[in-house]
C-alpha cells in the first residue's frame, strides 16, 4: 500500500549493534491495487504482526466477489454502505468498483467517498499511479485510474449530510473501518432500519467492535446511546482482507536468516499463539508472545 512501511532500528549494546525490525501490517500477495510486500531485512530481533496468524484466507477472486455483492445490493433497491479504512482500503474499493463499472459488469451507480482523510488520500493515490498494481483493470481492458465521473467526494459535513437525501441504488464508502467512529455511524443510523440497505463488511473486524457485532448477526446496533434496529442486509467480502494470513507471513519471512528471537504482536491471543506455533514448526525459529511490561534483554 502506498506509504506503508516497517521499522528498522539499530541499538548499541555491550556486544555490539543489534538490529530490531517491526513488521507493521504485512500486506497480501496479489492484492488488488497493491504491490507485493517487500521482504524484510536481516535482523537480530523481529516483532511481527499476527492478525490472521491462526488461519489461512480462502482462495478468493476480489472482482467476482465484489461484483456479486454489489449486484445483490442494487437488486435490493437501496444504498450499499461500506465501512472502510480511509487510507488504502477506500482507494482499493474505488479502483475495483470503477473497474467493474467501466467493464460493464455492474451498473454505473453513484459512489460517495465520505471521509475527509479518505478524500485527501485518494488525491494522493491518484497522483502516484505508477506506484500501484492495476492488474485487474488491465485484464478487463480498463485504463489505469481511480477517477470516474460517478465518484463523488464528500469532504465537508454538509456534503456528507446531503447523501441522506439519496434514494435508490448507490454506494457510500465511509470510515471508520470497524464502525467504532466516523461518518459511517451516521449512515448506519439513517439506513440500517431500511430493508433495502446493504452493509458490506470488507475488512477485519476485531472482537467488541460494531462491525464484528453485525457479522455475528446482531439485531440491534447501539450507536450514540440508541439501539438501531438492523433490518438491512449484511454481506461480507473476505477477498479484501488487507492482512497477510499465516502462510503469507511465512512466505514474507522465508529467506530471512533466523532472528535470535521473534515476538508475535498485533493479534488477538488465539491468532498470536497460532502464528507463533506456525513459525516455530515451519521455520524453526525461537518465538514468544510478549505481555505488557515485559522486558527483553538484547544480547549476543
Amino acid at each position: 500500500m502506498l506509504g506503508s512501511s516497517f521499522i528498522e532500528a539499530e541499538v548499541a549494546t555491550a556486544v555490539g549493534m543489534q538490529r530490531i525490525v517491526f513488521s507493521g501490517d504485512v500486506g497480501r500477495y496479489d492484492a488488488p491495487l497493491y504491490n507485493d510486500p517487500v521482504p524484510p531485512p536481516a535482523c537480530d530481533y523481529l516483532l511481527c504482526e499476527s492478525t490472521y496468524g491462526d488461519r489461512d484466507h480462502p482462495v478468493s477472486r476480489p472482482l467476482d466477489e465484489l461484483e456479486a455483492a454489489t449486484k445483490e445490493a442494487i437488486a435490493r433497491g437501496g444504498v450499499m454502505l461500506v465501512a472502510s479504512f480511509a487510507i488504502g482500503r477506500c482507494q482499493q474499493l474505488v479502483y475495483l468498483l470503477r473497474t467493474l463499472m467501466v467493464a460493464g459488469r455492474i451498473p454505473e451507480v453513484p459512489v460517495w467517498i465520505d471521509s475527509p482523510m479518505a478524500v485527501e488520500a485518494t488525491e494522493v493515490f491518484s497522483k502516484h499511479v505508477a506506484e500501484h498494481d492495476f492488474t485487474e483493470a488491465h485484464m478487463q481492458g480498463v485504463a489505469d485510474s481511480l477517477a470516474a465521473p460517478w465518484v463523488h467526494m464528500a469532504k465537508t459535513a454538509s456534503e456528507s449530510k446531503a447523501i441522506n437525501a439519496h434514494r435508490g441504488p448507490g454506494i457510500v464508502i465511509a470510515s471508520s473501518g470497524m464502525m467504532n467512529g466516523g461518518r459511517i455511524l451516521h449512515h448506519l443510523i439513517q439506513r440500517l432500519p431500511d430493508p433495502a440497505t446493504t452493509v458490506l463488511v470488507a475488512g477485519y473486524q476485531a472482537t467488541g467492535t460494531r462491525g464484528r457485532s453485525l457479522i455475528d448477526g446482531a439485531r440491534f446496533l447501539r450507536i450514540y446511546g440508541r439501539d438501531i434496529p438492523v433490518r438491512a442486509g449484511v454481506r461480507r467480502v473476505d477477498a479484501l482482507s488487507g492482512h497477510a494470513d499465516r502462510q503469507e507471513i511465512v512466505r514474507w519471512l522465508t529467506g530471512l536468516p533466523a532472528p535470535k528471537k521473534t515476538a508475535l504482536v498485533h493479534g488477538e491471543p488465539s491468532a498470536a499463539r497460532g502464528m507463533s506455533h506456525h513459525i516455530r514448526t515451519t521455520l524453526g525459529w525461537d518465538t514468544f508472545l510478549p505481555e505488557i511490561g515485559d522486558t527483553v534483554e538484547l544480547n549476543g
